[in-house]
């Protein structure tokens, strides 16, 4: 096997990892959005971004497929706001929220170059999940009659739940790769928090990915722990309803079935009884309006005005509400080419996922190895909840595509064997 010979570091580069690092906990913890410090994030955002112009590879991070792919994303995101519903509104959301997410990938695949340097990323991921778990001891209440924060975007329950599930897998991974039994003890007992976290927060989206994470562990594991698997999740199901609120286990019935939802006995239940129906609306506008729009779409974040004017001539009154699917999100907004370049950057991601994996077998890298796989089950569940959110343009999933990326980099050197 090859060994890779790393050349003497940049000390730019070196500051501009730890930086992003920083940055990286401060935004995936949502620490800002609790002991708010103005420009902080914007500020670690512009060191970052400099330290990769200047001592990173922004060219080689934009010369991957996924980056490729991002940057075609962009480019037509750009060419599809003369035809938007609100051209001023999509450049805000392009200007605002896209172009600055979208960096952190060119930025995180500009500086990290090393392995050492992708498992302080995999901690970091870790740490900023334990953190929000332990927040929420604190900072969360049941008030409304789901888990949610009182303020910022963990107030939205399905938003909390996606957090927390997202960072889930990088815990698996922190409790599998320590040795210390302090540290697995901790592991272990953040990951019970999570999940009790996650049930209370009475997220349907949330619990059908909980569903895909034990089907995923379930068909990975050895018999044994196929066993202890079975017996956790019955132990769940058993005690679970005797434990929480009625509130959240009528929101969980209506997962099976809408039927009866005139006895439902809580305000909770019945928010989710309309919610349900409100999505199924909003599902039937977002196909009709790709249909209306097949090229260019509405516009990028322009859905709930497109949506609006439509029902204002129809005489229905307007929801105001995203798609609450980030597939219909993109098609409707960006058309089915934005689409299509949107779900090859998914595919690439894959592809990275595969690739690590594959060679990591080869040259018997079993920590590579379990990264891309722990990796891999964050990536199964954001996907999944995007069929239950608007989540296109966010933050979390660049930084699953990034780190998709920087595992794949650091492994290629190792694939060539003599």
């Amino acid at each position: 096997m090859a060994v890779q010979v790393m050349p003497p570091d940049n000390p730019i580069r070196v500051v501009a990892v730890v930086i992003t690092l920083l940055f990286l906990f401060i935004v995936q913890a949502r620490l800002l959005e609790i002991f708010y410090v103005p420009g902080i994030a914007m500020l670690l955002a512009a060191i970052a971004l400099i330290g990769a112009l200047v001592g990173g590879k922004m060219a080689g991070a934009a010369s991957t497929p996924l980056g490729k792919a991002l940057i075609l994303l962009t480019l037509w995101m750009i060419a599809t706001v003369p035809f938007s519903v609100w051209p001023g509104g999509s450049v805000g959301v392009l200007k605002d929220m896209w172009v600055k997410n979208a960096l952190v990938f060119f930025i995180i695949v500009a500086v990290v170059e090393r392995a050492s340097e992708c498992i302080r990323v995999f901690h970091v991921m870790a740490l900023a999940t334990l953190t929000i778990v332990v927040l929420s001891l604190q900072y969360a209440t049941m008030g409304s009659g789901r888990l949610q924060f009182l303020s910022g975007t963990l107030a939205n329950p399905n938003d909390f739940a996606t957090y927390l599930l997202v960072g889930l897998p990088f815990c698996m991974w922190a409790f599998q790769r320590t040795g210390s039994v302090i540290l697995k003890v901790m592991w272990l007992g953040t990951m019970g928090l999570l999940l009790s976290d996650v049930i209370k927060t009475g997220s349907r989206a949330g619990i059908i990915s909980v569903g895909l994470i034990v089907i995923i562990l379930f068909l990975r594991a050895n018999m044994m722990a196929r066993m202890g698997i079975l017996v956790a999740a019955v132990i769940v199901l058993l005690f679970a309803p005797l434990v929480l609120p009625r509130s959240v286990t009528e929101r969980y019935m209506l997962i099976f079935s809408a039927e009866g939802s005139e006895e439902l006995q809580t305000k909770q239940a019945e928010f989710a009884a309309g919610s349900t129906e409100g999505r199924g609306e909003l599902l039937k506008e977002s196909l009709l309006l790709t249909a209306r729009n097949p090229v260019f779409g509405v516009g990028l974040g322009m859905f709930s005005v497109a949506a609006a004017d439509d029902y204002k001539q129809q005489r229905i009154r307007a929801m105001w509400l995203q798609t609450h699917n980030l597939y219909t999100q993109v098609s409707s907004e960006l058309g089915l080419v934005g689409l299509i370049l949107y779900l090859s950057g998914i595919y690439k991601a894959f592809l990275n996922f595969r690739y690590v994996e594959k060679v990591a077998r080869q040259v018997g890298d079993l920590d590579m190895l379990r990264m891309a796989q722990w990796l891999s089950l964050s990536f199964y569940v954001i996907l999944l909840n995007g069929f239950f959110s608007s989540t296109a343009y966010h933050l979390p999933i660049i930084i699953l595509f990034s780190t998709s990326q920087i595992i794949r980099n650091v492994v290629r050197p190792q694939s060539v064997a003599h």
